[in-house]
């Protein structure tokens, strides 16, 4: 519907949900969300430099090419 305040809602409804799921199963959902941003960073990093290398700019690059670098980048760091 586009209610911004209803879909806000839901997300935190969402996040919570998670955050619970994570203790339950005796995880530290900090930690999980320190990794998966670690993850990220190497990850755009490594696309970055190979645009860079290529002399190539990001925001010109289709989709396509944006998500094979993001994949090969997965593949090379380990997904």
């Amino acid at each position: 519907s586009g209610d911004k305040a209803a879909m806000q809602h839901e997300i935190g409804d969402l996040l919570f949900s998670v955050v619970n799921l994570s203790r339950w199963l005796k995880l530290q959902p900090d930690m999980a969300l320190r990794q998966a941003n670690t993850r990220f960073q190497k990850r755009f990093h490594l696309v970055e430099e190979e645009f860079s290398a290529e002399e190539k700019s990001m925001q010109e690059a289709k989709i396509e090419e944006l998500e094979a670098a993001w994949q090969r980048a997965k593949k090379t760091l380990g997904s």
